[in-house]
């Protein structure tokens, strides 16, 4: 018992020869109690009966609402002390057996110790925020402010007053006291530029001043203010190339690529695609109230060979699609969405387009090699007469 069903810990009963009920336990993100029961004969204990309750029954599932209640009213006040400007994710968060993202963790370990500007490359959904969140808080300055601006969120006419504030009476409708800008929120801490590739010019014109003389003045404002911020910036676009087309300026570039990570996307870490699918069906068995324990094996082979445009996004998104309709306990082909299984066809369709034309050019040049005779064609490709016929026939 102890062997095939550990988590029930059935043997206990045998010490303390009395019922017992458990505690609320988890597995995979499924909550249950299990009730130990001795089976007493003669005043012999004789062996002992193990009753597991799932969520699912109506008793329990109210117990569980509260405690569920009362679990999510913490997390909420948690959450909030979180949100006041400080990072929310760890270095243990970034699930992984990859060896190269293993490596890459290694490297921006290292890199968050130090105080220079860090560029973190790669697609949307390979977790470049995960990674600065990380990086924050392994570094010296964990303790202090970690400010989040996404450049490509914010109107571009707005981005130089959440950047640097400005003062009072700056411009038509602006607050009658002024209003400070995200570097003096992240002063002393870090200031994490997201898709930094969508900056305008003239302001990446300032940006450098601020990176270059720790200093800058408010809209409409006379004075200046000093600051220090470390700069960790993200993008998905090729910043090289936006150089060369003048769209990036070369010397704030190279300001911010000190230390360059690029995330690989998640069809470059097929080793990751299931170890992710076990941590999202943990979560998501918590969060959503269901209760999948596996994956089967024709649904597994497809998001295995499945691209991930939208990388672990994508994968958490399906995934979370996926159990909502799953039944029996498992996901099964069906459960996954009908963009991804009509991909993974026009995939295999030209998988297989591209093995008869690779057949046919093999039976031709074999043909002209042997001057038409099939007996010898047939001898040169290794396959028999009759063979050689019926792949012709296929062919007309």
């Amino acid at each position: 018992m102890n062997e095939i069903f550990p988590q029930l810990n059935i043997l206990s009963v045998f010490q303390s020869l009395n019922a017992e009920v458990s505690d609320f336990l988890e597995v995979k993100g499924i909550k249950y109690i299990v009730n130990r029961i001795p089976i007493v004969k003669d005043n012999e204990m004789i062996g002992a009966i193990g009753k597991v309750t799932y969520r699912q029954l109506e008793d329990v599932k109210k117990v569980f609402k509260k405690l569920e209640l009362m679990e999510n009213q913490v997390e909420y006040y948690k959450d909030q002390l979180k949100q006041k400007d400080m990072s929310r994710f760890q270095w243990e968060q970034i699930i992984t057996q990859d060896e190269e993202m293993e490596k890459l963790v290694r490297t921006a370990t290292k890199a968050a110790k130090g105080l220079s500007t860090i560029l973190i490359r790669g697609e949307s959904g390979t977790g470049k925020e995960l990674f600065a969140h990380s990086i924050h808080s392994s570094s010296g300055r964990q303790l202090k402010p970690f400010v989040t601006v996404n450049c490509a969120a914010i109107p571009e006419q707005l981005l130089e007053s959440e950047f640097f504030g400005y003062e009072d009476g700056a411009f038509t409708g602006a607050a009658h006291k002024g209003k400070i800008g995200k570097f003096d929120l992240a002063n002393g801490g870090t200031l994490f530029l997201d898709e930094i590739g969508d900056m305008s010019l003239s302001l990446q014109a300032k940006m450098l001043r601020v990176l270059q003389e720790k200093e800058f003045y408010r809209v409409g404002g006379t004075s200046r203010v000093n600051v220090d911020v470390r700069i960790v910036a993200a993008t998905n676009q090729p910043l090289e190339e936006l150089v060369n087309e003048g769209k990036f300026r070369e010397d704030l570039y190279y300001r911010l690529n000190v230390i360059s990570l690029h995330i690989p996307p998640l069809r470059e870490r097929e080793a990751d695609i299931e170890r992710l699918i076990e941590h999202f069906m943990e979560s998501f068995n918590s969060i959503i109230g269901t209760s999948i324990t596996g994956v089967k094996q024709d649904a597994l082979a497809y998001m295995k060979s499945y691209h991930w445009p939208g990388n672990v996004r994508e994968l958490s998104n399906v995934m979370e699609r996926a159990m909502t309709f799953a039944e029996n306990g498992n996901i099964q082909k069906e459960d996954l969405p009908d963009y991804m299984l009509r991909t993974m066809e026009k995939v295999r369709h030209a998988s297989k387009q591209t093995r008869m034309d690779f057949e046919w050019d093999a039976i031709e040049n074999a043909l002209k090699k042997c001057n038409g005779n099939k007996s010898k064609a047939a001898e040169l490709l290794g396959i028999s007469r009759s063979s050689l016929y019926e792949k012709l026939k296929k062919y007309s």
